[in-house]
């Protein structure tokens, strides 16, 4: 499929790009379609995509472009949607480093771009 692709959080979460979310609405809950806690507070895909900070809260905006990226069959993300559920259940919330290790990861893939953003 050559070359990967990504669109960013400040794409997806822009409201005049909803209509191309596939598989997923901006109210469901990050939590619930994870699979994890990390946010005391209800928080909803489209919230954690424009919610600024560090951390989790990073971690939040960029996962979701990741899910978001992947579940969209036009552009060529190198995980899957359950890939990208796994590596986001796969990290310990509490251990700043790795969620700046798996942040950064998702980032660089989704600053790639992508003819759709």
């Amino acid at each position: 499929m050559g070359l990967f692709q990504g669109c960013s959080p400040g794409f997806w979460g822009n409201e005049d790009n909803v209509d191309l979310w596939v598989d997923f609405t901006p109210d469901q809950d990050y939590d619930t379609v994870f699979g994890v806690d990390f946010f005391v507070l209800n928080r909803t895909l489209f919230e954690a995509l424009n919610e600024g900070g560090g951390g989790l809260d990073a971690l939040g905006r960029q996962s979701v472009a990741a899910l978001l990226n992947a579940a969209n069959p036009n552009i060529n993300y190198p995980y899957t949607v359950d890939e990208v559920i796994a590596l986001v259940q796969g990290i310990d919330p509490t251990d700043p480093g790795e969620v700046e290790e798996l942040k950064d990861l998702f980032e660089g893939f989704n600053e790639l771009g992508s003819p759709i953003c």
